[in-house]
């Protein structure tokens, strides 16, 4: 479905409308770097000229579905971060998807031949 760009701007307001009043709880960043979501979260609100209000930062994913499960506020959280069996929560996905990236670090010398074949194996996977 198209939808034209007037009605999207006006969908976009009614949205920033009524999450006007709504309590945020993000990821806090023990680095002084803000969480990727966090940051992507805060770009797209900062594209709209809309200021979240935090309510709670916390560095743990099962505390920030907690504090959405008792009525806290909503989270920004990566989908895969999310239990599947996560219970008195609504779960709603971003269409466009927003881009992440993942990294995998290893010591440069690996100690088991386990930790070798995953390594190979990963290697492999993201060549392909």
């Amino acid at each position: 479905m198209n939808i034209s760009q007037s009605a999207l701007t006006n969908h976009i307001h009614k949205l920033e409308e009524e999450l006007e009043n709504e309590k945020f709880i993000i990821h806090s960043s023990s680095t002084g770097i803000p969480h990727d979501e966090t940051q992507k979260f805060m770009n797209l609100c900062a594209s709209h000229k809309f200021e979240p209000h935090i309510v709670a930062e916390s560095n743990l994913t099962s505390t920030m579905i907690r504090y959405v499960s008792i009525g806290q506020g909503i989270a920004i959280l990566n989908r895969r971060h999310i239990p599947w069996d996560v219970n008195n929560v609504k779960i709603i996905d971003f269409y466009p998807a927003v881009q992440s990236y993942i990294y995998l670090l290893y010591p440069r010398r690996l100690t088991s031949a386990g930790a070798s074949d995953f390594l190979h194996y990963m290697l492999d996977l993201c060549s392909e």
